[in-house]
């Protein structure tokens, strides 16, 4: 992810000085180098503003491609902190030789006839100026908000609506002082190209068309508080809805500042109805917990993911190993196994290991023991209270059928990075470990 990252704005970098007369590129002083720099700069964090907001349309082919709403969520998190990284620089290469000249350091550069007042239109360039340095502080802080993680959720989601909004202003700064010179090369289709995806894409995200294939309205059927700040929530549809066990869902309960991801508990034999097991980790979810009531309205949107079971490989095995709430996933592919297990093909059904790390007073642990059971699962409760931490090394000793596996995994960042880097230490297919990164910030 972070390679296609550093390759795209690698690309963009090359594009803009492949793009330079040959007489630029040769015997520039301090200030022409500068000036080169701080262009390309800009042209390389304006192509991944676009890419942040393309990134952010939650486009179902995309998602395909990228691997899941999560990986294209990292994808667009980390662009967007390069972006932020960029524009940075931009304005660092604008405004440090300035001080220096201030400080003495530098002596100040011969006036020079501006593009914008040779064509009339020092006014607009000029306002070109002071929107894109405007713009510039906003888009910092937006991406302030979005990484740290103190700053409430709804305040992340709120003001992360006005980068659209910061992408058009960009737009307008960098059409509008990009050298003319440049428009007849490689870089000028590149802008162009860039502006048209990414003014399409922000308009298309502002007039709030994100997900609108995939909504659902519908009531809370059933309601079931249960212990350890857990609530088990039945929603009944108005139009079905189409998902595998083990995807997720942005769901807006009546009360809640913002839609959350959850991740759906139910089997998808019943199209108009979908269940989620919820924990209260923040003070929307714990205001939910709190408030909810059967007959409360519910606005959902899904599915996505691409944690859904569906196997890579040539697979004789399956592992699944879950920790607190991230056993919900397991819960909707356990409900699904139940219900269907008699009508699926053998080949359908492999043997599977299901290492579920909780606590003995887990009010999930009965719902779990029951499905797995009914499902043909073997289960094995990990304490990590009493016992030493889960390795893969464990569950690879334990496995009854050895052979080549899939494992699935869910749960606490710590586990999933210790399980991840012993795969790969062992030299396992990476394809053949899927976890669920359910961070959307």
């Amino acid at each position: 992810m972070k390679k296609w990252i550093l390759g795209l704005s690698a690309v963009a970098a090359m594009i803009w000085l492949t793009s330079l007369p040959e007489e630029t590129l040769t015997g520039m002083n301090f200030w022409e180098f500068r000036r080169e720099a701080t262009l390309a700069s800009g042209f390389v964090a304006y192509v991944l503003m676009a890419a942040v907001v393309v990134l952010a349309l939650r486009l179902p082919w995309l998602e395909q491609r990228i691997g899941g709403l999560d990986q294209m969520y990292r994808w667009h998190k980390w662009a967007g902190i390069s972006a932020a990284a960029m524009v940075f620089a931009h304005w660092m290469m604008e405004q440090a030789p300035k001080w220096m000249v201030y400080a003495g350091w530098l002596a100040r550069p011969v006036k020079k006839i501006a593009i914008g007042e040779a064509a009339g239109f020092d006014r607009v360039v000029h306002l070109s100026h002071v929107v894109g340095e405007i713009f510039g502080y906003v888009m910092l802080f937006l991406v302030a908000v979005a990484v740290l993680k103190k700053i409430p959720y709804h305040w992340f989601r709120r003001t992360h609506k006005y980068f659209a909004w910061v992408f058009l202003a960009v737009a307008f700064h960098s059409v509008l002082l990009v050298p003319a010179a440049l428009w007849r090369t490689p870089a000028g289709a590149a802008m162009v190209a860039v502006t048209l995806i990414g003014v399409i894409a922000s308009v298309y995200a502002l007039r709030g068309k994100i997900g609108g294939a995939r909504r659902h309205r519908g009531t809370v059927s059933a309601a079931q508080r249960l212990p350890g700040g857990l609530i088990d929530i039945t929603c009944k549809l108005e139009s079905p809805i189409s998902y595998l066990p083990g995807q997720f869902a942005f769901a807006h309960f009546e009360g809640m500042k913002d839609a959350h991801p959850f991740s759906i508990s139910s089997a998808n034999t019943v199209r108009d109805e979908v269940r989620f097991c919820i924990k209260a980790l923040g003070d929307d979810t714990r205001r939910l917990v709190e408030t909810l009531r059967q007959g409360d309205a519910v606005k959902i949107e899904g599915s996505y993911g691409h944690f859904n079971f569906v196997r890579g490989g040539d697979t004789v095995k399956e592992v699944w190993v879950a920790g607190g709430i991230g056993v919900t996933p397991f819960l909707s592919r356990l409900e699904h196994l139940a219900e269907t297990r008699e009508a699926l093909p053998d080949k359908a059904i492999l043997p599977v290991e299901f290492y579920y790390c909780s606590q003995q007073d887990n009010a999930l642990l009965q719902r779990v023991e029951r499905l797995c059971r009914q499902a043909g699962v073997t289960l094995h409760i990990f304490d990590e209270t009493r016992q030493e931490p889960l390795t893969l090394e464990k569950i690879l000793k334990n496995m009854k059928v050895p052979g080549n596996v899939n494992l699935w995994f869910c749960g606490p960042r710590g586990l999933g990075d210790a399980l991840q880097n012993a795969w790969r230490a062992m030299g396992l297919p990476l394809q053949q470990f899927r976890r669920e990164s359910f961070e959307m910030r």
